[in-house]
């Protein structure tokens, strides 16, 4: 027993920390290869900007939409 080394909190990383990595490394890969002007429609207003900068606001988009979710869903027992 004296030779199991102690355990420090918080320094284990699950498959979902590795997931995400992944995830972001593959994302900016596909960013960083789109960079090509695009027309890009809004509202009542066109523009054209390079197609990285439409992914990056769709990406931070999500991102925001996915923290903000579950903060809105009712309670299973309502």
């Amino acid at each position: 027993m004296a030779d199991e080394l102690p355990t420090v909190p918080g320094k284990q990383r699950g498959a979902r920390f590795y997931i995400t990595i992944v995830a972001l490394v593959l994302a900016a890969i596909f960013v960083l290869q789109n960079t090509q002007k695009v027309e890009v429609e809004f509202f009542f207003s066109t523009t054209n900007i390079p197609l990285i900068f439409a992914l990056l606001l769709a990406a931070i988009l999500g991102f925001v939409i996915g923290l903000a979710l579950p903060r809105f869903r009712r309670p299973q027992g309502d």
